[in-house]
């Protein structure tokens, strides 16, 4: 009796006739009912993206605000916001994530960070693409974390949301993003600027 070598493909093959399920078996072979999900579910799971994917947070383009600096230059102001989760830290700003803490013990139900160092900020459409925009040693105003109530499946849910804007030059490739992109949710990277020299550009409004 010569021995066949098995495929490298790993496949299963038959030998023989096919079984009949009924004539080959004591109890007829019957095919096993396929399991069911509940309507929604799936969906509901599919909807709910993590707050934090691929190093980058998922937070919501509210809008981009134009106006000029001291030196009547036009710039940019893109405004972010996010619900904050553990999940953060070691992606915000350490000023930011100290206030998080604060109000997360109950302290407060808003903290207004006095200062964030400027920061280089990329934004992407999507996760695990490149970035589409990134802006560098950008000052950050009006970071403020606030205590915030959601509802869903028939139950309120207390957060704490980010939010914050950024200051750039209003410049070709910044201006057609914003119009594109803009109260859309996006996936951002905060890191600090080492040694920028940058002027403060905001006024106040």
């Amino acid at each position: 009796m010569t021995d066949i070598p098995a495929k490298k493909s790993g496949k299963a093959e038959m030998v023989g006739p096919p079984l009949d399920p009924n004539e080959d078996f004591d109890a007829p072979v019957r095919k096993e009912p396929e399991q069911q999900t509940l309507p929604g579910v799936e969906a509901k799971e599919a909807d709910t993206p993590k707050p934090v994917r691929n190093k980058k947070m998922l937070a919501n383009f509210v809008q981009a605000i134009l106006f000029r600096d001291t030196d009547d230059a036009p710039m940019l102001k893109f405004e972010f916001s996010f619900p904050v989760t553990p999940e953060h830290e070691e992606y915000l700003p350490e000023e930011v994530w100290d206030a998080w803490k604060i109000v997360k013990r109950g302290h407060c139900k808003r903290y207004d960070v006095l200062a964030v160092p400027h920061q280089t900020i990329t934004i992407a459409q999507v996760p695990d693409d490149k970035d589409d925009l990134r802006i560098v040693g950008c000052q950050i105003d009006r970071p403020s974390l606030q205590v915030i109530e959601e509802s869903g499946q028939g139950k309120n849910k207390v957060g704490i949301r980010f939010s914050f804007r950024a200051i750039l030059e209003r410049d070709k490739d910044s201006t057609r993003f914003a119009i594109a992109h803009d109260g859309e949710d996006v996936w951002i990277t905060m890191r600090e600027t080492q040694g920028t020299l940058l002027k403060d550009k905001a006024k106040d409004d």
